[in-house]
């Protein structure tokens, strides 16, 4: 199980490592004893908070009630898992330009 800050890292997060469970925490707070007893269920348990010190501090007070809980963060460049997501899905550009009087929306 992987523990993420907001909804959209928590999707992210899931749709580039379809091997975990991901669950948010809705924010920084980690929750000690409303998640205590599902964390207890899984052999491994990552703190995939956001790349900053928030993060880095949401993962110490979490290791205080799961010593056994990893870090796992996203690529140096990416601040946060849609950040990494968003980046490994840059769109191609289009090949051919939109004809004249039939512009895009």
């Amino acid at each position: 199980m992987a523990l993420v800050e907001s909804a959209i890292d928590a999707i992210s997060l899931a749709q580039m490592r379809n091997d975990i469970d991901v669950v948010s925490v809705a924010g920084c707070v980690v929750p000690d004893d409303s998640l205590g007893s599902a964390l207890k269920a899984y052999t491994h348990v990552f703190a995939a908070f956001d790349a900053d010190m928030a993060g880095d501090a949401a993962y110490k007070r979490l290791l205080e009630h799961h010593p056994a809980c990893r870090r796992l963060i996203p690529a140096e460049e990416h601040k946060d898992w849609n950040d990494a997501l968003r980046q490994a899905h840059v769109p191609a550009p289009d090949p051919l330009p939109p004809a004249p009087g039939n512009p895009r929306l």
